[in-house]
């Protein structure tokens, strides 16, 4: 998990909605987990070469026949820097400079396991990958490996979570109803829904009641960080982990909860996680 991962672009693309191309922070401001997002690796290449190449290769495609192309370009649109009016997310906000550091400088805590990678989750775990395959009776809960591991298989959790936000949210936001937990899939996701796609986000408390089903995922973001010191926002993500009826609710998105939006790949592999049957 990044408390920095997605923080600065999800700043930039959320203004989208009223200035429709967004200036980009400097390269070295931008998590490498974003590298993988066409605008930003045309940004900042040379600096995302080695990720890129690891992560998402079929993104260097574009760059392979470059030579080949006419020298004569047509000149790129000048962009102006969209200016926030308010500290409440509707369709911009307002990032002061001291916040914006403070999110830069944070540093890695834990990230939620990455399907079909190898990757080591912390320290204290071995190196596992979480697949279908690797469903067992302890599943969902801290006992299993890795903790809070899920019960039921990506297609059938990702059914129930459609079947539900077509009920709940408009269409252009059902490509976040997918229980991705992988880092950089879910950062790039989010953000298209964001900026291409146009979702609102007055509609992500919807989104995350039907991610969540009703269940109490507290246990798991806390488990995997999500409360940290780190955050700088106290346990105020933890409330995103637990939307229902009888739980929380996220009435308003503010800036402070940029930081739990930039580890939607971790809500996401909670809330998969708390799915021990299909209602």
């Amino acid at each position: 998990m990044r408390s920095a991962a997605g923080i600065l672009i999800l700043i930039s693309i959320i203004i989208p909605s009223v200035y429709s191309e967004p200036k980009l922070p400097d390269c070295e401001q931008i998590p490498k987990v974003l590298c993988c997002t066409q605008r930003v690796l045309d940004k900042c290449m040379s600096g995302c070469i080695d990720y890129v190449t690891e992560k998402c290769p079929h993104k260097l495609e574009k760059y392979e026949t470059i030579d080949e192309e006419p020298s004569t370009r047509a000149p790129k649109k000048q962009v102006k820097p969209a200016k926030a009016t308010s500290n409440r997310v509707v369709g911009a906000v307002e990032v002061d400079h001291e916040a914006k550091e403070q999110f830069i400088d944070s540093k890695d805590i834990r990230r939620a396991p990455r399907v079909g990678d190898a990757k080591l989750l912390s320290q204290e775990y071995p190196i596992t990958e979480v697949t279908d395959a690797d469903l067992s009776s302890e599943c969902g809960t801290e006992k299993s490996q890795p903790p809070f591991s899920p019960c039921l298989s990506r297609k059938s959790a990702d059914d129930v979570f459609l079947s539900c936000c077509r009920q709940q949210v408009p269409s252009n936001c059902h490509s976040l109803c997918t229980y991705e937990h992988r880092e950089h899939v879910a950062a790039e996701t989010l953000i298209q829904a964001i900026q291409q796609e146009h979702c609102d986000m007055k509609y992500f408390s919807k989104l995350l009641y039907c991610a969540n089903q009703n269940r109490d995922n507290r246990a798991c973001c806390s488990n995997l960080g999500m409360s940290n010191a780190e955050l700088g926002v106290g346990d105020r993500c933890l409330r995103m982990c637990n939307i229902s009826p009888s739980g929380d609710r996220v009435s308003s998105m503010e800036k402070e909860d940029l930081v739990c939006l930039s580890n939607w790949n971790v809500i996401m592999y909670c809330a998969r996680g708390g799915l021990r049957t299909i209602n």
